[in-house]
């Protein structure tokens, strides 16, 4: 139920909003929903039903969350298909074990189970400085990777930025421990991380019209990127903001 009532909620305004634009038919936006998501954005919510009921019958206490943690991200990070992309590209068709998305999904769900036990006794600037390299590092392998096998291949591939390969998780992992050191957890984190479903579901709507105003600009892509992304979070914030104040319950926030 708390899945299943924010799903109804954002696949309505899907729907209305594929109309308004033209893009679907009333008709055809009904059918839609009893077949796939009636939105492309709104996909995850199907993956986080099934993973949340695999979590409600697994129990991490027994396991220690520096273990824990690690084991996951090792998982994700060297068996993901995503990963696997990457190998097979630079070593030239090698074959490995592979995980498929739905594992990807619980395994990172774990992983942010063991983060909220782990006691990490390192002192707070070199595990900044850590985090800050790794995520530097990830972002460049990422975006030069991506640049070359994309140029080889004269199109757009993406196997380097997969959510499920290796230089995203280390870049997710070390961004997510860069900001619980550097930021103000009650002031920025918890804000966000309260209306986190939420943002999920306006999001796609935001970022769509956030492109096409920066599409217009002119300018190098990755400042670009950065204002992309800022402004999506903080209007799509705004507007569950907006959207709590009515829906006091927090059903579909």
């Amino acid at each position: 139920l708390l899945l299943l009532a924010p799903l109804a909620f954002y696949t309505l305004i899907a729907s209305v909003w594929l109309v308004i634009e033209h893009i679907n038919s009333p008709s055809v936006a009904i059918s839609k929903i009893a077949t796939r998501p009636a939105y492309y954005h709104l996909w995850f919510f199907f993956a986080l039903l099934l993973t949340q009921m695999v979590l409600s019958i697994v129990r991490i206490d027994g396991v220690a969350p520096k273990t824990g943690l690690l084991v996951c991200i090792g998982l994700i990070g060297l068996f993901s298909s995503g990963t696997q992309s990457i190998w097979d590209h630079v070593f030239l068709g090698t074959s490995f074990i592979s995980l498929g998305p739905m594992a990807c999904y619980i395994l990172y769900a774990l992983a942010g189970g063991f983060i909220g036990r782990l006691n990490v006794n390192i002192p707070p600037a070199k595990l900044l400085t850590a985090s800050l390299i790794t995520f530097l590092l990830s972002g460049a392998l990422i975006a030069f990777g991506t640049h070359q096998i994309s140029t080889e291949a004269d199109q757009l591939v993406e196997h380097y930025y997969s959510y499920s390969g290796l230089p995203v998780v280390l870049a997710t992992f070390s961004l997510l421990a860069i900001l619980r050191i550097a930021c103000d957890q009650r002031r920025f984190l918890a804000p966000i991380s309260k209306y986190s479903l939420g943002l999920y579901g306006i999001h796609g709507f935001v970022v769509l019209m956030v492109l096409n105003v920066i599409h217009k600009a002119d300018g190098y892509a990755a400042p670009r990127i950065i204002l992309a992304a800022v402004s999506t979070l903080v209007i799509s914030w705004l507007v569950v903001r907006s959207i709590a104040v009515v829906d006091r319950k927090g059903l579909v926030v």
